[in-house]
């Protein structure tokens, strides 16, 4: 079964267009990837050389133009892709 990383790689030109077509900048797009990796606030600062507190910014303006206030909605709504969902299914219920 593919992991969410895998399938994120897999689709990440779907999921960029799609975060294009929603209004977010080139550098939100960015951040919006990495918290898709489940990435933390330090690691996305780190990756993309710049500060915590403007890593966290960024995350307040996703999360405002999406209209979202989580992390997990922001995955719920962008890992929709072509009617599939990417993240894989539970295996034990």
């Amino acid at each position: 079964m593919e992991s969410r990383t895998a399938a994120l790689e897999k689709n990440s030109v779907n999921i960029s267009e799609r975060l294009t077509e929603l209004g977010l900048t080139k550098r939100e797009k960015e951040v919006a990837l990495l918290i898709l990796k489940d990435l933390s606030n330090a690691e996305i600062a780190a990756e993309l050389f710049i500060s915590e507190t403007i890593a966290k910014k960024y995350m307040t303006n996703i999360f405002g133009k999406l209209g979202i206030g989580t992390r997990g909605e922001l995955a719920g709504r962008l890992l929709m892709t072509a009617g599939s969902f990417l993240l894989p299914k539970p295996c034990c219920i």
